[in-house]
């Protein structure tokens, strides 16, 4: 058994920065200390733990299987500690060079992200803005780690320990080429099934909502093409008579610029809404940078506009999680 208050906590700093990093010289200029400091430190935790910890390959170091299963509590400790401390100090927005990570799909990045931007120019000016993709979030675990500071987007569940309030929604519908041989602006589930169909699963794990509602009238779809981006979706109907199931909202961002035409299917306003919800883990809750990126995000969405009256037989949404009893968040002043 390792003795803790005989062993320099420091050491698990190193270790941590060395994980993240894969490097001893890039967690070395990160800690501000020599090369021959982190091997040091690094040697006196292999003492103590009787493991190598990380292993020198071609990629880098490489943690040991000890250091892997260490790696998530290593990166919780110390993003629970980072926010102890931060939690009472001042936050200036307007001077603040923090980097904020945000994950999210492509259709949050069309609706979304140039508002986000456009906010985080005036009132974080001198802040970063990092997107990384959904899939990096759930390999990463980005949320419980603290390397994620908000997940926007559209989660099936509540990730475990996480907070999440909704920001908008949106309405399927279909986008074809312009000159796409349907010349309707409508169709019927009939007709929807006559054209080859082009899939967006955002993640592997996606699943296909309009499946069922065709299933329950009888129907099946061909799905020629899975892609995981909308915009991927929306290039690959520009060259044949496929059709893609779209929300409203990115596909009238996308026909601003590409040559595709909007379709509504009446039938398929039955399913549940489309909801955009902002998720953050409950340790960040008391940041008070983390609170103002919220902030951001949250104002940021509430400029989307509305709908087109055309899509208001949209089902009510299905609750992400039970209502909130925390106390409200701090407005800025603003």
């Amino acid at each position: 058994m390792v003795n803790l208050s005989s062993l320099d906590l420091n050491l698990f700093l190193v270790l941590h920065t060395v994980l993240v990093e894969g490097s001893a010289t890039r967690a070395a200029e990160r800690l501000h200390v020599t090369q021959s400091a982190v091997s040091n430190a690094l040697a006196r935790l292999r003492s103590a733990l009787d493991d190598q910890l990380v292993v020198r390959t071609s990629r880098g170091l490489v943690p040991t299987q000890k250091a892997a299963q260490l790696m998530p509590h290593l990166a919780k400790a110390m993003e629970q500690l980072r926010a102890a401390v931060e939690v009472d100090t001042r936050f200036d927005a307007a001077t603040t060079t923090r980097a904020f990570t945000m994950a999210c799909s492509d259709y949050e990045e069309i609706v979304v992200l140039p508002a986000i931007v456009d906010r985080m120019i005036k009132h974080m000016p001198r802040a970063e803005i990092r997107v990384v993709t959904i899939d990096h979030l759930l390999a990463s675990n980005g949320l419980e780690t603290g390397e994620i500071d908000v997940l926007v987007g559209m989660p099936p569940a509540l990730p475990p320990g996480c907070l999440a309030e909704q920001l908008f929604e949106d309405g399927p519908v279909c986008v074809v080429r312009k000159d796409h041989p349907f010349e309707k602006a409508e169709m019927t589930l009939e007709e929807l099934i006559r054209y080859p169909h082009v899939h967006t699963a955002v993640t592997v794990t996606a699943k296909r909502r309009i499946d069922a509602t065709l299933a329950e009238k009888g129907l099946q779809r061909h799905v020629a093409l899975t892609v995981p981006q909308f915009t991927i979706a929306a290039m690959a109907v520009l060259r044949n008579d496929y059709l893609a199931p779209f929300a409203h909202r990115m596909a009238l961002a996308l026909a601003e610029s590409l040559p595709i035409r909007i379709i509504r299917v009446p039938e398929l306003e039955n399913l549940p809404r489309l909801t955009t919800s902002l998720v953050w883990h409950a340790r960040t809750d008391p940041d008070p940078g983390a609170r103002e990126f919220r902030d951001i995000v949250r104002r940021a969405a509430g400029t989307v506009p509305a709908l087109s009256p055309r899509v208001k037989k949209l089902a009510p949404p299905r609750p992400l999680t039970k209502k909130r009893t925390k106390r409200p968040e701090r407005a800025s002043p603003r």
